[in-house]
């Protein structure tokens, strides 16, 4: 049995949705309501809130592609990494109000602490002990930035600079020439 099937897991203060979900809402500020709902969804369920398919069935859309097309168009991150963004907010607040390591927060949450700290990094781009030290405004700037790379231009063609072919980016070409 693991230290975290022998530990007893103490139920912590939960950040409020209110306390993250007023930033957040400014932040998707041009987003549908049905956008919204996902976020706030994550918020009340401190992340996760399933598989993309039965996301997607809860929001009415045939299936996972679906579901990304739409979070592109919204100009959110997928699903996944939504969850990861809310999980990071929730965790960053809760830490600091708390004063708690992410590591204790893990472990009294069930959770494993290098999955968490990996998250954080995967995330934000940073580790952990800088995220905190940057605090949530920080996090809500970083979850802003990767919000506006995922909007879709004006004329609704293409979709976030990582996705341009080399040759619309002005990147050079990476294959070889076979001359």
């Amino acid at each position: 049995m693991s230290y975290v099937g022998r530990m007893n897991v103490v139920p912590l203060t939960r950040v409020t949705p209110g306390n993250l979900r007023d930033p957040l809402h400014r932040v998707m500020s041009g987003s549908s309501p049905k956008a919204v709902a996902v976020v706030d969804a994550m918020l009340l369920a401190e992340g996760g809130i399933g598989t993309a398919g039965s996301v997607a069935a809860q929001f009415g859309l045939r299936n996972r592609f679906d579901l990304a097309n739409w979070l592109t168009r919204e100009g959110l991150p997928p699903l996944h990494e939504l969850a990861g963004w809310v999980s990071v907010l929730l965790w960053i607040e809760l830490c600091t109000r708390t004063g708690m390591s992410l590591c204790d927060l893990a472990l009294r949450r069930g959770r494993d602490p290098a999955a968490c700290y990996r998250l954080v990094q995967r995330v934000t781009g940073q580790k952990w002990s800088t995220v905190r030290a940057r605090g949530t405004g920080w996090v809500l700037d970083r979850f802003a930035a990767r919000c506006r790379e995922r909007q879709l231009p004006a004329n609704g063609t293409g979709v976030g600079s990582s996705l341009l072919l080399p040759a619309l980016s002005g990147k050079p070409d990476l294959v070889a020439n076979s001359d």
